[in-house]
């Protein structure tokens, strides 16, 4: 804590004693804004790496493929109507193989939730007449 917070003290020129970096840590403490483009760096990471995490920014990432990609085929629309047509066409079928591919592994996870379902109600009555030995022997 002392290491960041005199880190931290080296590129603001504000001190920051080890408490202070503690509550942050803690979450007792907001960090202040001017700070996290300053622990980013610190750390070696984009500011936001500091909020999400790798799902969450992969998602945003995919976003903004979507929007670049967006303007791409508005661009190509104009230059080349026929071309932009094929690639659309193109991307839906890999989208429709994409689609597939999901509903087909949410069918095979309910199979699983059905098997694990299943298996726990063969073992309820076990559990109760353990659970009642242990009510019995006063155990806690």
């Amino acid at each position: 804590m002392a290491e960041l917070g005199n880190k931290i003290e080296e590129i603001t020129g504000k001190g920051y004693d080890r408490h202070v970096v503690w509550s942050y840590e803690k979450g007792q403490r907001k960090v202040p804004a001017e700070l996290i483009p300053v622990l980013a760096r610190i750390f070696g990471v984009t500011t936001d790496m500091l909020f999400y995490t790798e799902a969450e920014l992969h998602e945003l990432k995919h976003i903004d493929t979507l929007t670049t990609n967006l303007a791409d085929y508005r661009k190509m629309a104009e230059n080349d109507p026929a071309k932009a047509v094929v690639e659309a066409l193109n991307r839906l079928e890999e989208a429709q193989k994409e689609i597939q591919n999901l509903k087909d592994q949410i069918k095979n996870y309910k199979n699983e939730a059905e098997t694990y379902k299943a298996e726990l109600e063969k073992v309820k009555p076990t559990i109760k007449k353990i659970s009642k030995y242990i009510d019995l022997l006063g155990y806690d």
